[in-house]
């Protein structure tokens, strides 16, 4: 009888246990993913690749508030790029792209730097960053800006922080600026197909690098 009352309590606090963390992640799930840290003094400014106009728009303002120094996009991978070019096709890269918009707000041109490195993912374009110092002549950075949509900011910090610092004693700091015009709803993330969708997929990503990417 004791074994079977203690059977039906421990069910019962694995359930409770459950349903708290169920609503901790509904209440703090999006906010989570959104990480908002912004220098005072301009610094070198990378903006991720992905959605164009969200990115393009949120550095655009934080070039007219004088925070943005230097700006860094490492060439993204489109699919059948290199064979449409092979064939003559002259084809414009969402890095040219982004570039372009913001050579039309006022960028200086010589300020905006294309990295070469065909990115497919996060973690490629922080590795293609990081090499790109290390093979230049040019000041290591102690603070790096990066742009991106809101509910990438959590895990591109992540990655840029483990691959910029891993192999140097000079540390860098990596800021996040989370794009305003994203359409991520951090506090109502639950009640949007699309926001669950980004959300339980930016949480598979952060796991997937922690535990996998990560050791790569």
């Amino acid at each position: 009888m004791q074994f079977k009352i203690s059977k039906k309590v421990s069910r019962l606090f694995t359930f409770l246990l459950l349903v708290i963390f169920f609503l901790v992640f509904i209440s703090h799930g999006g906010k989570f993913l959104v990480r908002e840290v912004i220098p005072k003094n301009p610094v070198p400014s990378i903006i991720l690749m992905g959605s164009i106009p969200d990115r393009a728009l949120a550095a655009i303002d934080l070039y007219n508030k004088a925070l943005i120094k230097k700006v860094y996009i490492v060439e993204e991978n489109m699919l059948g790029l290199l064979e449409l070019r092979k064939r003559g096709f002259m084809v414009h890269t969402n890095s040219e792209q982004m570039k372009s918009l913001l050579v039309q707000a006022g960028f200086n041109e010589s300020d905006i730097t294309i990295i070469p490195g065909l990115a497919r993912s996060t973690k490629m374009e922080a590795d293609a960053f990081t090499k790109y110092l290390s093979s230049h002549p040019i000041p290591r950075p102690d603070t790096v800006l990066l742009i991106t949509s809101a509910s990438h900011t959590r895990r591109a910090a992540m990655i840029f922080q483990y691959s910029l610092n891993r192999n140097s004693s000079h540390k860098i700091f990596v800021a996040t600026y989370p794009s305003p015009y994203s359409g991520y709803d951090m506090n109502g993330w639950f009640r949007s197909k699309e926001d669950i969708q980004t959300t339980l997929s930016e949480y598979f990503k952060i796991t997937s690098f922690l535990l996998i990417e990560k050791w790569h």
